[in-house]
């Protein structure tokens, strides 16, 4: 069981390593308050770039007292990260 360990534990160590290198820091979209709890953002009137990073649609998000209810939750990963 030992020996299964640590290659285990390198191989962990390695893939988090990889990921703590490949984390950048990404802006927050901007967002308005339109009405208590309800939030929206508008995106870019564009094609989607690597300049506006897939910020292109109009979002909404509502926050209830039970959960958060999101409007559209964007097709590009990295705008959905800055939501």
């Amino acid at each position: 069981m030992r020996v299964l360990l640590r290659p285990l534990f390198v191989i962990i160590l390695a893939f988090a390593a990889i990921g703590s290198t490949r984390a950048e820091v990404l802006a927050p979209l901007p967002v308005n308050e339109i009405a208590p709890g309800v939030f929206a953002h508008a995106g870019a009137i564009a094609l989607m770039s690597e300049e506006n990073q897939g910020d292109i649609a109009n979002i909404g998000f509502v926050i209830g007292d039970k959960g958060v209810a999101v409007i559209d939750r964007l097709d590009k990963r990295k705008a959905r990260d800055r939501l």
